[in-house]
């Protein structure tokens, strides 16, 4: 594993945790967060989730409100609680 695969994550958890974020942008870092840790590229996570992959970049954006399901079907996949991806 690389040095940038290692501290990536913890530059995504960090910014999800600023105050200035809104809701939706701490949601699409989490959701990135999680994504890069189980090394998923956005193209495979929206394969394995059956949605498009500019869904992916949108909501890791915070530019899309996610539905339900696609945040099931995305937790899934990863192998996380959907709780982990809505902790702002």
């Amino acid at each position: 594993m690389s040095a940038t695969s290692v501290t990536c994550p913890l530059k995504i958890n960090y910014m999800a945790k600023d105050k200035n974020l809104t809701d939706l942008q701490k949601i699409g870092l989490n959701i990135k967060k999680y994504r890069v840790q189980k090394n998923y590229t956005q193209e495979n996570l929206a394969y394995d989730a059956d949605i498009s992959n500019r869904t992916i970049q949108r909501l890791e954006n915070g530019h899309n409100d996610a539905k339900v399901s696609t945040l099931l079907k995305i937790s899934r996949i990863l192998k996380i609680n959907a709780k982990d991806l809505l902790d702002l």
